[in-house]
């Protein structure tokens, strides 16, 4: 049976996205199909929306659960695809680097992993649960599962500066939010009685030692929750949660139910980082990747996936996070590992975020790296002291750098 509210609602800031959120949750109840789409289109969302028709056992239920209408894909069948005996519920990627990838979970592992999640956490009546997450991707979508799984009323809340719409929330109740990494800032320059905020939970990317130390400092009764997950494996994957004092940078803690997480070489006594695997009984069906012709089945039942990230073993047995395994830019014919990058700005400044990126170059196949960089509170930092900072490693190619010093980041769709 699909997931409905249990004497809760999912609310929404917005009324038109308030009315979408109802939508979707009616139409699961109902068994229906639902996809989320992405605000803006893409070049092959209408064949994507035609093979997910195609496998679905009825209408599916399209929306990207941002306004207030939603519209069916009407039935059709693919030569030779196997239609699913369950509803299914699809999302997208971010699509940080490149075409977004469909994936598409069967109704039952939905039910699964926000079970799982709401246990993870500790969902209780007691809070206030407002996310500033977008609710049609990843993160977002698993946030108001769990909480209609165990009927734990959640607001979502638009993530302007100064976060009014949290603001206008009960002036009372203690407050549990869920951010981004990118959006510490946004929650540091808030108005809000710092001893209402009682809980944070972060996923959807690697939060900063800084940005956790600023937390707590502005947040006296602060119990932090960082998680971590793939967007293919259903998606949060595993928590670390206490007192942000105890926090190590990269702590993701331990897995979920039905989670399994181990190093490609657990050898003991190794102290560089390795591949992380991931095994999940609430990983995707299948996805569709550009140029979405054909489904790809997600893992088998048991089967370890490379994640991309890799991670080391903590004395307790869980895990930090070390970073992407692929984070190298081509600048001038010379690899940068956007790590190192990352690294050395917060080990020299102790800004709340660094994040690197690139755009292209005049030379073919080659790249220029972005660097934004936010600083702490009361940091100064200064485009120059960036540079010369990295010309101390990087000599000449610093130049090549376009370092942005800024409040916060300039944040897609998806807001990573």
């Amino acid at each position: 049976m699909a997931l409905i509210p249990q004497g809760g609602r999912v609310a929404h800031e917005v009324a038109g996205a308030a009315v979408a959120l109802d939508d979707v949750l009616a139409a699961r109840a109902r068994g229906q199909s639902v996809v989320l789409r992405p605000e803006t289109a893409y070049d092959g969302l209408d064949l994507v929306l035609q093979q997910l028709s195609a496998v679905s056992p009825g209408p599916v239920h399209v929306t990207d659960l941002l306004g207030a209408t939603a519209t069916q894909v009407g039935e059709s069948v693919a030569a030779g695809t196997p239609r699913s005996a369950q509803a299914l519920l699809a999302y997208h990627t971010s699509g940080s680097t490149g075409s977004p990838k469909c994936v598409v979970y069967q109704d039952g592992r939905v039910e699964s992993h926000a079970a799982a999640v709401a246990a993870a956490l500790g969902l209780d009546s007691g809070h206030r649960y407002v996310a500033l997450t977008p609710a049609h991707f990843a993160y977002g979508s698993s946030i108001w599962l769990s909480h209609a799984a165990c009927g734990i009323p959640v607001r979502f809340c638009l993530p302007t500066w100064g976060l009014p719409g949290v603001q206008d929330d009960d002036a009372d109740a203690p407050l549990a939010l869920y951010l981004l990494p990118q959006q510490v800032p946004l929650l540091l320059n808030t108005q809000l009685d710092p001893g209402r905020v009682e809980r944070v939970f972060i996923a959807g990317g690697r939060i900063s030692g800084p940005s956790v130390e600023a937390l707590a400092a502005r947040f006296p009764h602060l119990r932090l929750t960082n998680m971590y997950g793939q967007a293919e494996m259903g998606p949060r994957l595993s928590v670390w949660d206490g007192d942000p004092s105890d926090f190590v940078e990269g702590s993701i803690g331990k897995p979920i139910s039905g989670v399994q997480l181990r190093l490609a070489d657990e050898e003991r006594g190794r102290t560089e980082p390795v591949p992380l695997l991931a095994s999940s009984e609430h990983a995707m069906w299948t996805c569709l990747k550009p140029p979405y012709q054909e489904f790809e089945d997600g893992p088998a039942p048991g089967e370890f996936i490379d994640t991309g990230d890799l991670a080391m073993r903590t004395p307790d047995g869980g895990l930090t996070h070390q970073g992407r395994g692929d984070h190298v830019l081509n600048v001038a014919g010379t690899k940068i590992d956007g790590r190192g990058v990352t690294r050395l700005i917060e080990e020299r400044f102790r800004p709340l975020i660094v994040r690197v990126t690139a755009k292209p170059s005049r030379v073919a196949g080659d790249v220029l790296p972005v660097l934004e960089v936010v600083p702490g509170p009361g940091g100064a930092i200064t485009t120059r002291d960036v540079r010369q900072t990295l010309h101390a490693d990087y000599g000449n190619l610093a130049s090549l750098f376009d370092v942005r010093i800024v409040d916060r980041l300039n944040l897609g769709e998806s807001g990573k």
